[in-house]
């Protein structure tokens, strides 16, 4: 018994034990009876409830003091809602229901004060009232914008003065739309104090800027029978020393009174300008307001209304009143008007002469149209419009307001500058002298046709010669976005006659000109849609263009009749068309030059010829004309369309179509290439370089090679016979004729022939073309053991076939007159349960090329849906078990479970689709969109390439999009010759919403582009759309810095930026960065901090927490593009001694103003009005909203101690409370045995 009382005695302590505070601080306060750390808060809001004033105090108080009261009362107001609903039934909160109380009646108005810069005061329809003797507003920042309400200056009383509606003192400001500014108005007179005057809308010491808003002045106070005069009205602006006023729109009055208020009043040092608005002066019983009064300040109007206020009893206002200072007022338009009165108001009034307000070239107009002014007077009585006529052109200083007077009044070798764009009703006309016609001051001008005329706009005849730099001659056509000239529409002006005529005088396109956008519809022959050039000459240098024009006939850019056209300097004629207007013009239509009669063209200094088309591409020449090509001029890219001719398909030459005995010479880096035949639907049909068009097999050569050849040069030759019919018809005689010395210096290499099917051979100084030699490329295709009978064997350029054969009994095959170079080979089982495509590269020493197909049915299969001829490697091989790996998803390629099922009798088909911009690309808009922000991009390849993977397993069809392959194949494309020799190739791509960019440099994915041998090659393991381009190269000045546009790349370059932080770093350094908003980073400042250990990483982000990658610490590489920042700060945030260092006490937002998406402008105010500003840093897009005496989320290591032996010991009570009922249940039942 007696060891049963002391475990029982045992027992009871430790259960006493268990309910024991664990701290002292756990004690219940004794004020409010709650646990809590540090003072009682029921108490603290006791003592600012109790030390507030009461309310008859506020009363008597002065404005300071009452804002000071305010502020005591949101300090109780704080201090009481901070409390749980049991602590706040504990405080008598009477007090400081009173002072609310009284603050709501009396609703004491204050001054909205923006510090701010980059603040936008949106006032949402709701009305702004300013204190007694202040203003509303009051703006000490720069860059605000304040719209969409209205504000109210205070009115004047006995007791209070009236108030100003906005005081700006900062830097451009605008107040912008349906928004209304009020000055406050006088106070009215009693039995003994004359009535007060008003005060202005707004006062501006600072820079303004009015677009949209109505200003109003404050009016003058009513009188009384003992003060029977009323107060003065004020004005809507009052321009204070030294401050600026825009007028863009928008209104401005002054306040109505005794004198009416001037609408804007300018004091010395001040400046306006009057761009277009509408300024009323203010009615005034005596004396009308002016619209501007102006004394000694700086005052240049150039368009609106400006009109004097009227007056009941005494005189207008005038609509300028300049008091002093005119020398520095420069009117160059605008309507002034006088005020109605019983004295009417002066449209202007100065203190001199009237005229020299005027900017030069500019008059006073009679508003009612009557008798011309004299604007010698100081004064103009009547509604005057200001006029300016500005000069049209220069000789030297002498202006000239017809540029056909200028040209009449100039001198041989005179220069004539243009100073404005003009509009032509007659062609200018220069003959018998040499003019120059240039921009003023380097400027760049437009001539254009009227409405009414379709003729020429510049005639050069007899002797006459007339340069233009920085002119462009421009016909009006505005064509729809057709990728092809020879589809498109012109949806406005048309002509019938070519820019420029030319006959015996001599046309110079110098730097900056250009001859454009002329739809000429006349079919009659000759006609051109650029220029016509009739025993005269043309010269195009310095950039010079002849572009984007049409012709029914002859030419769509040049046409020439023993004339010379020479182009250098990189000149270029392109995107000019011609299409016949009738069969007899089929022929002679020609998109880029038509030479004929003995015509010269010199093309050299890198000039182009190029993507112009008609039944001929870029140039014919006829009766003797010659071409020659060199010194890296070109011709490429131009197309010919076939047209009808007597019921058979004609055409004139993709490049260049020569006549019976032209001639074509070339030398140094002449290229002549990449130019074809197309159909009318737009399919290629040919590639067609040089169509030589003979009536006599016994013709000379059509090219000769008259210097030496550069390595670089490319010519397409070829020898035709003019049939009716549309093909390569060799004939007898040389293709190409060497001048003496030449053929060891070129060799053939430098020439290819058209039709792949025929080679040039050279013989000495003769080139010829022959039928090709062809060797019989054979093989095997076997599948495992056995012959793959009945198999169809393809070689490939794009979509274009070259050779096809079929596999024999015994597994051979055949291909005849096949040449070496890189094809796609596609092989496919005769019931087409597989196809396999590779790449292969045949060599004039490949005879054989066999070729093992798969066991099990997995097959790759290329769809080119571009003229491009893509050539793709290394799809075939995804399937190899050693690439597969353990692979198990789709999206990743082929999984193991495709090749189980196609093991088993299924199937698994790879597909890779290329689609051009020439098909539905859909998200390729995208991609374009997000380049235009890469301002030295010079896009010339658009496209999208998909992966997709098709599955078959028990008869079980799955299909899936592949994003990602194992490892990457390579993708040929040729570079067109035009952009042969380009450098700083890049591509872009959009793949997973992000724009990504792929260089010479290899990628953390193994992806990277080369340039090798006329072609560019893109090594991709990822799929989606694709812009490849290159970097445009200039002179300093030349190009802007990218701006990142979007979040990604925003995102993108900021870490890219770190991680070079990093790599320039010492070790021991900790770089501290400010991520703002940003959410994911870019694995390289990861790699960055793997490669140096030394250095540290200390990161700020989403308004405040901070998170710290100790040296050393970086984490490994996880094959990811971007790390999220919140797995990283709960990463580093691990109790392994790097906590997060978050802001415990941010700056708290206003209660009377919301913040913005990225600061909180520190507006003082009571409205509940929101405002935004613009800042140039990475913020988060909101403030964490954390009470003030919110304690640090890191709790004290003292507090994590106590709450610990407080659960232990809890823990232990409650094991205690088990025990003992158990052992009590046990007694009890024990006793009743015992009993029993």
């Amino acid at each position: 018994m007696k060891g049963k009382k002391w475990w029982s005695l045992l027992l009871a302590a430790c259960l006493l034990l268990a309910f024991l505070p664990a701290s002292a601080k756990d004690v219940p306060c004794s004020v409010c009876g709650q646990i809590h750390e540090g003072d009682c808060p029921v108490t603290a809001a006791r003592e600012k409830i109790d030390g507030l004033p009461a309310p008859d105090a506020v009363e008597a108080m002065n404005r300071e003091k009452q804002e000071q009261a305010k502020e005591q009362m949101r300090q109780a107001e704080n201090a009481f809602a901070a409390l749980n609903p049991e602590q706040q039934a504990m405080v008598d909160w009477q007090k400081l229901s009173l002072l609310q109380a009284y603050f709501a009646a009396h609703n004491v108005p204050e001054t909205i004060v923006i510090t701010q810069d980059g603040t936008v005061l949106d006032l949402q329809g709701k009305t702004v009232t300013g204190p007694a003797g202040a203003p509303a507003v009051w703006v000490r920042a720069k860059n605000v914008t304040i719209c969409n309400g209205i504000i109210q200056g205070a009115a004047g009383t006995a007791e209070q003065e009236s108030g100003i509606g906005i005081q700006n003192d900062g830097t451009n400001l605008t107040l912008g739309e349906n928004l209304k500014v009020y000055g406050g108005s006088g106070a009215p007179a009693d039995t003994v104090l004359p009535a007060g005057n008003g005060e202005a809308a707004v006062k501006n010491s600072g820079s303004m800027v009015l677009s949209g808003a109505a200003l109003t002045g404050g009016s003058g106070g009513a009188e009384t029978p003992q003060q029977p005069q009323k107060g003065n009205g004020a004005s809507a602006a009052h321009l204070q020393v030294g401050s600026k006023l825009e007028l863009r729109s928008g209104t401005l009055t002054g306040g109505s009174g005794h004198t009416g208020g001037a609408a804007i009043q300018m004091e010395a040092g001040s400046s306006l300008m009057g761009k277009t608005a509408r300024a009323t002066g203010g009615a005034g019983s005596m004396a009308g307001g002016h619209a501007i009064a102006v004394s000694q300040g700086n005052l240049e109007i150039q368009d609106g209304f400006y009109t004097g206020g009227m007056s009941s009893a005494g005189t207008g206002g005038n609509g300028l009143a300049v008091l002093s200072g005119e020398e520095s007022i420069k009117l160059t338009g605008g309507v002034f008007s006088g005020g109605a009165g019983q004295t009417a108001g002066n449209a202007v009034s100065t203190t001199g002469s009237a005229a020299a307000l005027l900017g030069e070239f500019s008059h006073y107009q009679p508003a009612d149209g009557s008798d011309a002014v004299d604007a010698g007077q100081p004064v103009l009585p009547k509604a005057v419009q200001v006029k300016t006529v500005l000069p049209v052109a220069y000789i030297g200083s002498t202006p000239y307001t017809s540029l056909q007077q200028a040209v009449q009044d100039a001198g041989d070798k005179a220069v004539i500058e243009l100073a404005q764009d003009l509009v032509l009703d007659q062609p200018l006309a220069v003959s018998a002298k040499a003019l120059t016609l240039t921009g003023k001051d380097g400027g760049s001008y437009t001539v254009s046709r009227k409405d009414s005329y379709s003729g020429s706009l510049v005639s050069v005849e007899s002797g006459g010669q007339l340069t233009l730099k920085n002119i462009i001659l421009d016909g009006g056509a505005i064509w729809s976005a057709e990728t092809s000239v020879l589809r498109r529409q012109n949806g406005r002006a048309k002509s019938q006659s070519p820019l420029a005529v030319v006959q015996s005088g001599t046309l110079v396109l110098d730097a900056g000109a250009a001859l454009q956008n002329n739809d000429n519809e006349k079919a009659e022959k000759p006609a051109a849609g650029g220029v016509m050039v009739l025993e005269g000459t043309l010269v195009l240098t310095a950039d010079a263009a002849v572009r984007n024009n049409r012709a029914a006939a002859n030419a769509g850019g040049i046409y020439l009749d023993a004339s010379v056209l020479r182009m250098e300097a990189n000149a270029s004629v392109c995107h000019n068309s011609a299409v016949a207007g009738s069969e007899q013009s089929v022929m002679s239509c020609v998109g880029g030059v038509q030479a004929v009669a003995d015509s010269q063209i010199l093309l050299g200094g890198s000039a182009r010829i190029f993507e112009n088309a008609g039944t001929g591409g870029g140039v014919t020449l006829s009766d003797r004309a010659v071409l020659t090509v060199s010194d890296n001029g070109s011709i490429s890219g131009n197309r010919a369309v076939i047209g009808t001719l007597a019921g058979k398909a004609v055409h004139a030459g993709g490049g260049v179509s020569a006549e019976r005995a032209e001639s074509v010479q070339v030398e140094g880096a002449a290229v002549i290439w990449n130019n074809f035949v197309e159909d009318a639907a737009g399919k290629r049909i040919s590639y067609n370089n040089l169509l030589y068009l003979e009536q006599s097999e016994t013709a000379g050569a059509p090219v000769s090679v008259t210097g030496a050849l550069d390595a670089a040069a490319k010519i397409g030759v070829g020898r035709y016979r003019l049939t009716g019919e549309i093909g390569f018809l060799p004939v007898s005689g040389a293709a190409v004729l060497f001048s003496s010395g030449q053929a060891a210096l070129a060799g053939k290499d430098v020439f290819a022939c058209d039709d792949g099917s025929f080679a040039l051979w050279q013989d000495g100084a003769q080139l010829y073309a022959k039928p090709a030699v062809s060797y019989d490329l054979t093989g095997k295709v076997t599948r495992g053991e056995k012959p793959a009978a009945g198999a169809k064997v393809a070689f490939k350029r794009g979509r274009n076939m070259i050779a096809a054969g079929v596999v024999q009994d015994d597994g051979s095959y055949g291909i005849e007159t096949i040449s070496p170079g890189l094809y796609q080979m596609v092989v496919s089982l005769a019931d087409g349960s597989l196809t396999m495509t590779s790449m292969v590269c045949l060599t004039d020493q490949t005879k054989r090329w066999d070729v093992v197909l798969p066991q099990s049915n997995t097959s790759s299969v290329v769809q080119v849906l571009t003229d491009t001829e893509w050539i793709v490697g290394g799809l075939d091989s995804m399937f190899s078990p050693d690439l597969v790996g353990e692979n198990a998803d789709s999206a990743a390629g082929v999984t193991q479970k495709d090749l189980a099922a196609a093991a088993s009798g299924g199937s698994v088909i790879l597909t890779m689709t290329v689609k051009g911009e020439e098909t539905a690309c859909l998200d390729c808009k995208a991609l374009t969109d997000r380049l235009k922000s890469k301002r030295t991009f010079r896009q010339e390849l658009l496209f999208d390439i998909s992966v997709q993977k098709q599955t078959v397993e028990n008869k079980k069809v799955t299909a899936a999009q592949v994003n990602c392959l194992p490892e990457s194949v390579e993708i040929h494309i040729p570079i067109p010759s035009s952009l042969q020799g380009k450098k700083d190739w890049i591509a872009y791509r959009l793949h997973g919403g992000k724009l990504q960019s792929l260089t010479a440099l290899e990628n953390r994915d193994g992806e990277y582009l080369e340039v090798h041998s006329g072609e560019l090659i893109l090594h991709l393991r990822r799929f989606s759309p694709y812009a490849i381009g290159w970097e445009k190269s200039g002179g300093a000045g030349e190009q802007e810095p990218d701006e990142p546009q979007s979040f990604e790349e925003k995102q993108d370059a900021f870490w890219e930026s770190v991680a070079n932080q990093i790599k320039r770093a010492q070790s021991g350094d900790t770089i501290t960065v400010d991520a703002g908003d940003f959410t994911d980073m870019n694995w390289r400042v990861m790699s960055a901090l793997r490669n140096h250990p030394g250095v540290a990483l200390k990161i700020r982000w989403n308004g405040g927490k901070t998170f710290l990658i100790p040296a050393g610490k970086a984490q490994p590489d996880n094959g990811l593009s971007y790390d999220s920042l919140y797995q990283l700060e709960k990463l580093y945030a691990e109790p392994d001694g790097h906590h997060n260092e978050g802001l415990s006490k941010p700056a708290p937002s206003l209660p009377a103003v919301q913040p913005s998406a990225s600061s909180v402008p520190p507006v003082e105010s009571s409205l509940p009005l929101e405002t935004s500003s613009s800042s140039s840093e990475h913020v988060p897009e909101s403030l964490p909203e954390i009470p003030y005496d919110q304690p640090d989320p890191a709790q004290p290591e003292e507090d994590l101690f106590h709450i610990s032996v407080g659960v232990i010991l809890a823990g232990a009570g409650i094991l205690t409370a088990l025990i003992v009922g158990i052992w009590a249940v046990a007694s009890h039942r024990r006793r009743r045995r015992e009993i029993e």
